[in-house]
């Protein structure tokens, strides 16, 4: 009864709805907090202190590590304790250029899906789109998948893959493969061409609308 005065109290002190309520719509399946939330979990408090709305839950969060969390499940309370996790989500920052490929970290709509690969950590990487005519339109990739093996090199972020392709030669014979958005892996095979479809990282400063781009591929002598 205490907490739900004080729940009730801040309803009316930052004059939302009376049946406003905070709840759990989506989760992120590779993500600590999906093993103990689940969608349907209406949160009311967090570390002993009640919650009403988005500006309250990430005011108890932010810094912290771990927090506890008292939900309605099932119209009975209780309380877990849930590992905090960020999100890659903040606008495109970073993305490569690869044999046609435009690859990423993935972006909200992406990240908010149920299903997220356990290959892809922190998110994985994204095929967003390829250039007609280029090595992987050719070997018939698709876009929106996500990327998890080059050369049966596992690439959990942008920084493995970059490690992994940075090897490559010209004319390589190169595995790719990638996981749908329905769970399906899939292979398959596109020989390099760094004459005409080199390898390009792009970079925004952090906070500015600047990008800077660097050559990964060596021009093929």
């Amino acid at each position: 009864a205490e907490r739900l005065n004080a729940i009730k109290a801040k309803i009316k002190e930052k004059k939302l709805d009376r049946k406003h309520v905070l709840v759990v719509s989506r989760v992120m399946t590779s993500y600590p907090p999906a093993e103990v939330l689940q969608i349907g979990d209406i949160i009311l408090g967090i570390n002993n202190t009640p919650v009403v709305d988005v500006e309250d839950l990430e005011n108890q969060v932010m810094g912290k590590s771990e927090v506890t969390v008292t939900i309605q499940r099932d119209q009975m309370e209780k309380t877990v304790d849930v590992v905090t996790a960020s999100l890659p989500i903040a606008g495109t920052s970073q993305f490569v250029y690869f044999s046609g490929l435009y690859i990423q970290p993935i972006f909200p709509h992406v990240a908010f899906s149920n299903f997220m690969p356990a290959e892809a950590e922190n998110g994985g990487i994204f095929i967003v789109r390829k250039m007609k005519g280029s090595p992987a339109d050719v070997s018939k990739i698709p876009n929106n998948v996500w990327i998890t093996h080059v050369n049966d090199n596992p690439v959990k972020d942008l920084d493995a893959f970059l490690e992994v392709i940075q090897v490559l030669k010209n004319d390589e014979d190169t595995r790719i493969k990638i996981i749908t958005k329905q769970g399906v892996s899939k292979a398959f095979t596109l020989k390099t061409d760094f004459w005409y479809f080199g390898t390009r990282l792009l970079e925004r400063k952090i906070g500015t609308v600047e990008w800077s781009s660097q050559d990964i591929s060596e021009f093929p002598k």
